[in-house]
């Protein structure tokens, strides 16, 4: 693994060791797919918001009801 060995100022080296500086490709793939992630997430998040809330509020409501805090806190 690995190409040359050090010293052609292609990367940082800290403490003897070498980190090599990532392609434009890497990094641009790697800021799209992050994107991709992130519009998933707040589309799923439109989608299933309003169950999800609600599913969590009544969880705290019959914990708190039912006098079983830890159940409450060890959820939130």
């Amino acid at each position: 693994m690995g190409g040359g060995h050090g010293g052609d100022g292609h990367g940082t080296t800290y403490k003897g060791f070498t980190v090599h500086h990532p392609k434009r490709w890497h990094v641009l793939t790697g800021k799209g797919m992050c994107a991709i992630m992130w519009f998933w997430v707040l589309y799923r998040a439109k989608q299933d918001g309003p169950v999800v809330l609600v599913s969590i509020c009544l969880f705290v409501y019959f914990a708190c009801v039912c006098g079983s805090s830890f159940q409450v806190l060890a959820f939130i």
